[in-house]
């Protein structure tokens, strides 16, 4: 199975005010796209990853590469690095960050690419996706606020960018049945989450690099046998929640 691997900032600012881990600084980025080059990774686009996980077969060692949220040094670091080796990939973009400076709650303040880094990275062929336009946690919306969110992403990116967009990843992975709904029914062609709910075409997993990601780690992730041994777990997950939801069944019918 082919890994597509999740990245948000690329920076060397480690500190307290990132409380996910969600930065990688440039030397380890560098350091892992350098594995993957050495050891003849290959690097697919995020329209062949997926199809390839939705059942074709894979030639040898591949991953994709994704970015989320749309931070300048997306352009400004990892860009660089990717053409180094010559890799693509999907940055997910909140369209209305674009071009501006803000704080997430409780973290430093962050600046985001603007339209024309953008449309150059995806004239080298780092493809852009829809990423709702203020980043919200969609499940908490109403239904017609959670479709504005998606609609408006795509729309604005496709105007701004003149370039359909064909994916859109949920803001931290959330979603549900119904969200994954809009989002086909918007026009895309696939929505990328982490691991959170059944892995399907509109809940595509993701695996998260981190700035905690040792080498051996991130090796561990893109063979894929990481993303497997998720899977498992939620398998086995989901398989004890059906053995409780029939047992408690089974008593009802008892009594």
């Amino acid at each position: 199975m082919t890994p597509i691997l999740l990245y948000h900032q690329i920076t060397a600012e480690q500190d307290h005010d990132d409380p996910f881990a969600l930065s990688v600084t440039p030397e380890n980025f560098e350091a892992q796209m350098r594995y993957l080059a050495d050891n003849n990774y290959r690097c697919l686009s995020l329209k062949e990853a997926i199809a390839r996980r939705s059942g074709q077969k894979d030639s040898g060692k591949t991953f994709a590469l994704t970015f989320d949220d749309g931070y300048a040094d997306n352009y400004e670091i990892a860009f660089p690095i990717l053409k180094k080796f010559g890799f693509k990939a999907t940055i997910f973009v909140v369209s209305g960050f674009v071009g501006r400076s803000l704080c997430w709650p409780g973290e430093r303040e962050v600046a985001f690419c603007t339209w024309e880094q953008l449309d150059e990275m995806w004239s080298y062929g780092i493809e852009m996706g829809g990423h709702t336009s203020s980043h919200p946690n969609l499940p908490e919306l109403s239904l017609a606020e959670a479709e504005f969110e998606i609609r408006d992403s795509k729309s604005m990116l496709e105007k701004h960018l003149k370039r359909p967009v064909l994916h859109f990843a949920y803001p931290g992975g959330h979603q549900t049945p119904h969200i994954q709904d809009i989002t086909m029914a918007t026009g895309y062609e696939a929505g990328l989450g982490v691991d959170i709910g059944p892995n399907s075409q509109f809940n595509t997993w993701r695996v998260q690099i981190t700035g905690n990601d040792s080498l051996a780690l991130f090796r561990l992730k893109v063979s894929g046998r990481f993303e497997q041994l998720k899977r498992i777990r939620h398998s086995s997950k989901m398989a004890h929640q059906v053995t409780q939801l029939a047992g408690n069944v089974l008593n009802r019918l008892r009594g």
